[in-house]
């Protein structure tokens, strides 16, 4: 990924990060693999490798507003010694996820948990307003 970011310029999003570790993943119990799978313009917000024998959304990708909370960051961190170089642009999901927020005419989230996520979704459905219902 980083070869081909200094190739092409591609600007890899924690999103587009883990789509492409799908593509590389054999793995149906892999979120990532799911992501990759199934049509990415919609999302899943998932905090970390999620195994689960479900079938995945219709269409799914992953936002990982924790990215680097855990192994995969410790895996960034370790191959920046080596490969120095790899930008991840966090940007780019959460305009994807507010502007999903903002063009929808209606919104809601159920919560179970809490962390990260449970945060960025909170702070896109500010955009919604009166169009936003919650169950926690």
């Amino acid at each position: 990924m980083l070869a081909e970011q200094k190739e092409t310029g591609q600007v890899w999003t924690p999103s587009s990060f883990i789509w492409r570790l799908g593509k590389e993943i054999d793995n149906e119990e892999s979120v990532y693999y799911w992501a990759y799978k199934v049509n990415r313009e919609s999302f899943i917000i998932c905090n970390d490798i999620i195994r689960a024998k479900i079938p995945p959304p219709e269409q799914n990708s992953c936002l990982l507003p924790a990215l680097t909370d855990g192994s995969i960051g410790d895996m960034i961190y370790f191959h920046s010694f080596r490969s120095p170089g790899l930008i991840l642009d966090i940007v780019g999901d959460i305009r994807a996820l507010n502007e999903l927020a903002r063009k929808s005419k209606k919104a809601g989230m159920i919560v179970l948990g809490g962390g990260v996520c449970k945060h960025q979704i909170a702070n896109a459905m500010l955009i919604v307003r009166n169009r936003f219902s919650e169950v926690s």
